[in-house]
């Protein structure tokens, strides 16, 4: 198996065969992400386009993995993974949210609502049983941006641009 620029010759295969895996894994969920956004039209609101930011920065961040693994571009791909991870977690409560502030309109809680306690609303926000926002969605993101993450660990392009010291 050939090694790319990045990959020293002497790296075992496997190591290289589980960082490419990594990174097709990575390429392959943003665009399912981006291809869910799309069919869900999910761009009717200004803060439905964050998500969007968010795809776009991780297929910026998987670019700059494949295409030029140097140490700044591994360590910016790591920084705009770590971003879509806070983004993702800024997303699930946006989420949880959305459904708290809709439950009142909900046929099955308007009457109960008033009366039901705090942490019951979250609960019920939270599990997507009131409100039109699956919760853990967002969490499609964090997924990709962690494995991104996975497949730069310790990755060879970090060492082998390192100024010596």
């Amino acid at each position: 198996m050939a090694t790319s620029a990045a990959e020293p010759r002497d790296a075992p295969s496997s190591v290289v065969a589980i960082r490419r895996g990594l990174l097709a894994l990575a390429a392959g969920g943003t665009i399912g992400v981006a291809l869910e956004l799309l069919l869900l039209r999910h761009w009717t609101e200004a803060r439905e386009l964050i998500a969007w930011v968010a795809v776009a920065v991780l297929g910026v961040a998987v670019s700059l993995a494949i295409r030029r693994p140097t140490r700044r571009t591994i360590l910016v791909a790591r920084g705009l993974g770590v971003v879509v991870l806070v983004t993702s977690a800024i997303g699930v409560f946006v989420h949880v949210w959305v459904n708290y502030e809709a439950a009142p309109l909900d046929a099955r809680y308007t009457a109960s609502w008033p009366t039901t306690s705090e942490p019951v609303r979250w609960l019920l926000a939270a599990t997507d049983t009131v409100g039109p926002s699956p919760s853990l969605a967002p969490l499609a993101l964090a997924f990709v941006a962690l494995v991104l993450l996975l497949a730069l660990v310790q990755h060879p392009a970090l060492e082998a641009d390192a100024p010596a010291g």
